[in-house]
């Protein structure tokens, strides 16, 4: 029955280690990301109440489309930045 506990607790660890490297990774490439596509991305994807796209395009004043693609590329970079740290 110990072993077995063991073996949980090393699992356990592994997770805890593998999910710590996945939150730096994302905290550095999310730094790459200028203000105004931090700013986006938090307000949409990362926060309890997510504002909508019209609520941003006023913000911002450009279209909500505009804020869409700010968004969409703000993340291909976050996954680009990922990738790319995760291979060297």
């Amino acid at each position: 029955l110990i072993a077995s506990k063991d073996i949980g607790q090393e699992e356990l660890a592994i997770k805890n280690q593998e999910k710590s490297r996945q939150l730096d990774a994302f905290r550095k490439a999310f730094s790459t990301l200028n203000e105004r596509e931090q700013d986006i991305l938090s307000r949409r994807q990362m926060s309890e109440k997510s504002i909508t796209l019209e609520e941003l395009s006023q913000i911002y004043k450009v279209s909500r489309e505009r804020i869409r693609q700010i968004e969409d590329n703000a993340i291909n970079k976050i996954k680009k930045e990922i990738n790319k740290s995760s291979n060297n």
